[in-house]
């Protein structure tokens, strides 16, 4: 080692020892093994750096940095439970009805332009069809309950009405709208607007026979 090379401090992060290496101003022989580790965590989670390239960054063998990835990799593996599942999912289920709700807020507000009213409902529809699908996917609800979404935005609210002026919405919204590709888009999600609506309206009530 040479003689005006730095010596790693424990209290130095891994980007800092890794600026160093590279500068050639810290030798990476002279890491403990849990910095070196630590090191190679940050590179590979950054994706910057093969295998090969981190044994030479490191002047190690491409064994010893296949034990550290997979040190840093068992470090890093989630330990999955019952609990730790629905505690993600319903931190998933609150981040889309918050996400949800600021759409609503703004479909609703009186001050916004009739394409913000319009587009805001539509990813407000959209964003709450992913989440029945994500959650049907998961087990949590039956795959036949694809349409209780358009029926659940708001408990107090009738659905025909509220389908009714969005689709409005978005028709007043084609009419004004020059671009022949962006008329055909809005034309579209008016569309699927009017033929999901029926389908919500019997959510609550009796199944078709």
């Amino acid at each position: 080692m040479e003689n005006n090379q730095e010596v790693p401090q424990p209290e130095e992060n891994a980007l800092t020892l890794v600026r160093k290496i590279k500068d050639k101003v810290m030798d990476p022989r002279t890491l403990t093994k849990e910095q070196r580790q630590l090191c190679v965590e940050t590179l590979v989670f950054e994706g910057s750096a093969s295998q090969s390239s981190l044994a030479e960054i490191f002047q190690v063998s491409d064994r010893t940095i296949r034990r550290d990835i997979q040190d840093v990799m068992a470090r890093n593996a989630i330990t999955t439970s019952p609990e730790f599942v629905q505690r993600m999912v319903g931190e998933y289920v609150q981040m889309q009805k918050a996400h949800i709700g600021h759409l609503m807020k703004l479909a609703r507000d009186p001050n916004a332009s009739v394409g913000e009213r319009a587009q805001a409902g539509f990813y407000a529809m959209q964003g709450q069809n992913q989440t029945i699908s994500t959650l049907q996917s998961l087990g949590y609800l039956p795959k036949t309950a694809t349409n209780i979404a358009i029926a659940s935005f708001n408990a107090n609210d009738t659905v025909s009405p509220r389908i009714a002026a969005m689709a409005k919405d978005l028709e007043d919204m084609q009419a004004l709208e020059p671009d022949e590709k962006k008329r055909q888009i809005l034309k579209g999600q008016r569309n699927q607007l009017l033929l999901e609506g029926p389908n919500a309206t019997n959510t609550s009530g009796s199944q078709p026979a």
